[in-house]
């Protein structure tokens, strides 16, 4: 098998493992979303920010996707390597024929659709319960582009900070 279909088998991995962390799935992945609604229910109404009026979901939508995107890339992958290298599990694994680039790929891949399930649901949420308005044409780049440059300083802070 080649590196790149190795890396997607590490990612099925880690995401199995992943869903079994409770607590992790709990605080990376659920948190923002809870908060969302929790601030969309209780500041429920207008929100008169910089002489734009707009819901509170409006308001709070893009902090908790930027958090989310903070929690499901630098904390997962932070926390997962730190974790790893203590257990011995990156000691363990020069001794497996899986190349070090296919298990980074495998994290990177759990980061990266973590990540845009995370951020599919706040919107969902946000535009189905809170009928906040979503982007329209171009907008939808800028939003594309700069969660992905997002997902990516999270991955690479994270791996730093593991270190």
């Amino acid at each position: 098998m080649n590196t790149i279909a190795l890396g997607w088998n590490r990612t099925l991995l880690e995401l199995k493992q992943y869903a079994r962390e409770k607590e992790s799935v709990f605080f990376s992945f659920l948190f923002p979303i809870l908060m969302l609604v929790l601030f969309a229910t209780i500041f429920a109404g207008t929100i008169d920010g910089a002489g734009v009026n707009m819901s509170a979901a409006h308001w709070f939508l893009p902090g908790m996707i930027s958090a989310g995107v903070l929690l499901t890339s630098f904390q997962t992958m932070a926390m997962s390597v730190a974790v790893e290298r203590d257990d011995g599990t990156l000691k363990r694994l020069r001794s497996t024929p899986l190349p070090p680039v296919s298990f980074f790929l495998g994290k990177v891949g759990l980061v990266a659709i973590t990540s845009i399930a995370q951020v599919a649901v706040l919107l969902a949420v946000a535009r189905w319960a809170y009928d906040v308005p979503m982007p329209t044409g171009t907008r939808w780049l800028t939003f594309a582009w700069v969660f992905t440059l997002g997902v990516v300083a999270g991955v690479v802070l994270g791996l730093a900070y593991s270190s």
